[in-house]
C-alpha cells in the first residue's frame, strides 16, 4: 500500500504511527536522515529504551553522525526556549515522564547499536559464535587481510590442482588446456575471487550442475567424427579443421578420463569462422558441416568454462568452509553467517528478536540481500518462526511484528553493484506487501531553477525497469528555502570531435576561468550567495564551490589548472588523496625503504623531493657502476644517488624496530618534506601538509587498532592498505574533518 504523497501527513505518521511498518521513500534532499532520527526519538518518547533500538546505516561515518544527530534532537527537545521546537511534532505534548524517557536516553546513546550492518552482524555473531559455527575466538578480517589470505588460499590451491597427485582429473585437464592455450591464470584468480565473495550464492559444495566434462568432450568428438566421415576428399581444408580440433579435445579427454596427465605443450584450437572453408562437392552437405564445426567448437569451450567455473565454485566454497572453521570472516562473511545463524538457529533467532524491539534502516537501496533477510528474521513474528525453519516461507513475505520495521530510502540514488547492492531487493521487500510505503519529495536543499531541471533531466532519463531502475518521482521546493531569483543552473560546452584528452584539457581550463571569475576575493563578476546559517545574502567565497567529478581520470590536470589560476582546493575523498604527487612521492619512499630489491620504487624514491636526485645523476651512477639494491656493495664515487641509497639504507634498518607511524612522521621531519612545500612556488603547503598527515594519522589508528589484539602493523601491510585505498572501489577510509576557516573550492 502507498500513502498519498503530503510531506505534512507523512512526517506526522512516522512520529505516531508507532505500531506500523513504514518503507519510507525520500528523494534527494528531503530529508531521509531526518525521518529516521524522528522516529527514533519518538520510540524513545512512547517508552522504548535506547539499547533496544538497532539503526543500520552505510558508512561508520554516517553511523557516527546519526548518533550525534539522535543526541542532538534530544536535547533540543529538552530545552524549551529552542527555536526549533515550535514546528517540531515531537515537542508537542512533551511531558515530564517523556522527558525523564529522553534523559535516559541520552545516557543510554552509547549502548544503541547505531551502526553500520557489517558491525552489527559482527555483534550478533560475538554474542552467539557457537549456534553459528564458530569457535569463540573468531576474528574479522580487514580488506588487505582479505585480500593476502584469499592470495595465499589461491596459491596453494592451484599448486595442489596441478600437482600430479591431484584426484580430481576434470580440474586437471581444465587447468593444463587453458595453460596449453596461454589462457592467463589471473582470469581465473578473479572469476574465483568473485565466486568467493559470492559463495553463498553457490550451493553447499560449490556446484549446482551435473556437467561432466569427459562425457561433453566425448560427445563433442563424436559429432566431431561423424560429421568428418562424410567428407570424401582428404585434402579439404574443412575437414583440416575437424582435425584441428578433434587432435585438441582427443588428448584432453584422456585426462579427464584419468587415462594420462600429460597434454601438448601448446594447444591452439582452430577458428570458429569456416566461412567458405570447404568444397561443396567434398561433403554430403557443406552448410551441415560448417554449422556442426562451429556448433562442437562452441560446445567444447563449454564444456572447459563449465568445468573451470564449477572447479572454481567448490574452491570458493571449500574455502569459505575453511575460514569458517579457522574463525576468520571476511567482510561478506560477517552477513552470510549473520543471516545463517538467524535462519537456522530457532534460539538464537528467538534471543535476539526479544533483544532488540525495533530496527531503523537507512540508505535501504543499496542493501545487500542478506541484510535485508536478517532484517526480516528479526523483525518477524513468533508464529513466522515455524516456517523460516522450514524454510516453507520466502522471507520476504514473512508476517512482522507490529512497527518493528523501518526502512528509509531511494531507490533513484542506489549506487548499482556496489558491495552487492540490488534494486531487486527493494522491489521484493515492496512486493511482500509487509510495510506500508510513505513518499516524501519536498527537497529542502535546493532552490526551484535547480530542482526544475533535475526534474527536466532525471524525469527523461530515468525510465522505470522493474528490478533495475525505480520510477522518477519529481522533486517539489520546499516553502522554507528562500529563493534567490537567479538562474541557478547553467550548462556549458556540447559535442566536441576532439579526444577525450583534448575535451578534458579545456573543460579543466574552463571550470578554473568560471570559479576566478565568480567566486572568492578579487572576481571580476562575483556572485551572491544565500547563507542558511546566518540567513542572508553575502558574496561567494570559493569554499562554497564544489566540484564533482565521475572518475578520476584528467584529476592531475583539473588540479595544475586550479594551481595555474591562483585557486586553493582540497581534495574530499580518502581515494582521491592516493592520485595527489605528494602522497605519491611519499608512498614511494616508504616501498623502497620496505623493499631494497623494488628497483622501480628504489628509483622513484632517488628522484622524489626526499631525496632530490635528478636524471642526470641517476645515468652517472648506472655509468659508474651503480645498481638500485641499497644493501648491495655500493659503487665508492661522490654523488647523490649514493647518499640517497645510504639514507633508505638507514629507514629500512629503522623500520625493523619503529612503529609505522613514528617512521613515517620522522622521514617526513627529517627529510624537511613540510619546509620543501614553503618554496613560493608551491601555493597550497597546507592541503600538501594536510594530504601527508592523513597518511600519518592512518599509520597511527591501525597500530591503535593493532594494540587492541589484530594483527601487528608493518611497514608492508601499511603499503597493502594503501593500494587498496587506490581502488575506487575499496571501502575507503574516511577523510579527515574540513578545516572550515580554509576557503577552498572542494
Amino acid at each position: 500500500m502507498t500513502t498519498p504523497t503530503n510531506d505534512s501527513d507523512t512526517t506526522r505518521r512516522i512520529v505516531s504511527d508507532l505500531d506500523a511498518n513504514f518503507i519510507v521513500e525520500a528523494g534527494a534532499g528531503t530529508g531521509k536522515t531526518y525521518a529516521l532520527v524522528s522516529r527514533v526519538v519518538a520510540l524513545v518518547k512512547a517508552g522504548v529504551p535506547m539499547p533496544k533500538i538497532v539503526a543500520i546505516t552505510f558508512t561508520e561515518a554516517a553511523a557516527a553522525e546519526l548518533a550525534e544527530r539522535i543526541r542532538s534532537r534530544m536535547e533540543q527537545l529538552l530545552d524549551n526556549d529552542h527555536p526549533a521546537n515550535a514546528a517540531d511534532l515531537l515537542y508537542q505534548n512533551l511531558d515530564d515522564t517523556h522527558r525523564q524517557r529522553i534523559n535516559t536516553a541520552i545516557a543510554e546513546l552509547d549502548q544503541a547499536s547505531i551502526q553500520t550492518i557489517h558491525s552489527f552482524a559482527a555483534q550478533l555473531l560475538r554474542e552467539r559464535p557457537l549456534d553459528a559455527g564458530l569457535p569463540p575466538g573468531w576474528t574479522p578480517l580487514d580488506d588487505v587481510e582479505s585480500k593476502e589470505h584469499f592470495n595465499d588460499r589461491w596459491d596453494e590451491w592451484l599448486d595442489d590442482a596441478l600437482g600430479r597427485d591431484c584426484a580430481d582429473a576434470d580440474l586437471q585437464a581444465t587447468l593444463r588446456y587453458l595453460l596449453g592455450a596461454k589462457a592467463g591464470i589471473a582470469s581465473w584468480q578473479n572469476i574465483a575471487r568473485s565466486f568467493s565473495d559470492h559463495h553463498d550464492r553457490l550451493g553447499q559444495d560449490g556446484d549446482n550442475s551435473d556437467a561432466d566434462l569427459a562425457v561433453m568432450l566425448s560427445d563433442c568428438l563424436s559429432v566431431l567424427n561423424e560429421l568428418a566421415a562424410d567428407c570424401s576428399d582428404e585434402t579439404d581444408n574443412l575437414l583440416a579443421r575437424f582435425n584441428q580440433l578433434t587432435q585438441m579435445i582427443e588428448p584432453l579427454l584422456a585426462v579427464a578420463q584419468g587415462r594420462t596427465q600429460t597434454l601438448p605443450a601448446a594447444i591452439k584450437r582452430p577458428s570458429v569462422r569456416v566461412g567458405n572453408a570447404g568444397r561443396s562437392g567434398n561433403w554430403r552437405d557443406i552448410g551441415q558441416a560448417r554449422a556442426g564445426f562451429q556448433q562442437a567448437a562452441q560446445d567444447f569451450d563449454s564444456a572447459v568454462l563449465s568445468a573451470l567455473t564449477h572447479s572454481l565454485g567448490r574452491f570458493a566454497v571449500g574455502y569459505a568452509a575453511r575460514r569458517k572453521a579457522n574463525g576468520m570472516a571476511t567482510f561478506d562473511d560477517l552477513l552470510v553467517w549473520a543471516r545463517d545463524l538467524l535462519r537456522d538457529a530457532p534460539a538464537a533467532r528467538a534471543y535476539f528478536q526479544q533483544k532488540y524491539a525495533h530496527l531503523l534502516i537507512d540508505e535501504f537501496q543499496d542493501t545487500d540481500p542478506l541484510q535485508a533477510e536478517i532484517a526480516f528474521y528479526l523483525a518477524a513474528t513468533a508464529d513466522a518462526n515455524a516456517a523460516i525453519s522450514s524454510g516453507n516461507a520466502a522471507w520476504h513475505m514473512l508476517p512482522l511484528e507490529p512497527g518493528k520495521l523501518f526502512i528509509v530510502g531511494d531507490d533513484k540514488q542506489s549506487i548499482y553493484r556496489f558491495r552487492r547492492a540490488d534494486l531487486g531487493v527493494v522491489q521484493q521487500v515492496k512486493d511482500g506487501g509487509r510495510l506500508e510505503r510513505l513518499t516524501i519529495s519536498e527537497n529542502r536543499r535546493s532552490q526551484q531553477p535547480v530542482l526544475d531541471w533535475v526534474n527536466a533531466v532525471f524525469g527523461e532519463l530515468m525510465q522505470p525497469d522493474p528490478g533495475i531502475q525505480a520510477q522518477y518521482v519529481p522533486l517539489q521546493p520546499n516553502a522554507g528555502v528562500q529563493q534567490a531569483g537567479l538562474g541557478a543552473v547553467q550548462v556549458f560546452g556540447g559535442p566536441a570531435p576532439d579526444s577525450a584528452d583534448a575535451i578534458r584539457s579545456r573543460q579543466s581550463r574552463h571550470v578554473a576561468n568560471l570559479i576566478a571569475a565568480y567566486a572568492g576575493d578579487g572576481a571580476p563578476d562575483r556572485l551572491s550567495v544565500y547563507d542558511k546559517e546566518n540567513q542572508t545574502r553575502r558574496a561567494a567565497q570559493l569554499g562554497d564551490v564544489c566540484i564533482l567529478i565521475r572518475s578520476r581520470n584528467g584529476l592531475a590536470r583539473l588540479t595544475r589548472d586550479l594551481e595555474n589560476a591562483n585557486i586553493p582546493y582540497r581534495l574530499e575523498g580518502a581515494s582521491l588523496y592516493f592520485d595527489a604527487p605528494e602522497v605519491q612521492d611519499l608512498l614511494n619512499c616508504l616501498r623502497a625503504i620496505d623493499d631494497p630489491s623494488d628497483a622501480v620504487s628504489v628509483v622513484a624514491a632517488l628522484r622524489s623531493p626526499a631525496l632530490v636526485c635528478s636524471d642526470a645523476d641517476l645515468l652517472r651512477w648506472r655509468e659508474a657502476g651503480g645498481h638500485w639494491n641499497y644493501l648491495g656493495n655500493l659503487p665508492d664515487v661522490v654523488s647523490p644517488v649514493r647518499d640517497g641509497m645510504l639514507i633508505l639504507a638507514e629507514y629500512h634498518e629503522k623500520s625493523r624496530t619503529a612503529g609505522v607511524a613514528q617512521l613515517i612522521a620522522d622521514f617526513i621531519r627529517e627529510r624537511r618534506l613540510d619546509e620543501l612545500d614553503l618554496d613560493p612556488d608551491e601555493r597550497r603547503p597546507r592541503e600538501v601538509w594536510r594530504r601527508r598527515q592523513f597518511l600519518t594519522e592512518q599509520a597511527r589508528h591501525q597500530e591503535y587498532d593493532a594494540a587492541g589484539g589484530g594483527t601487528p602493523l608493518t611497514l608492508r601491510r601499511f603499503l597493502h592498505w594503501a593500494e587498496t585505498q587506490q581502488d575506487e572501489g575499496a571501502r575507503i577510509t574516511e577523510t579527515p574533518v574540513p578545516e572550515t576557516d580554509d576557503d577552498a573550492v572542494r
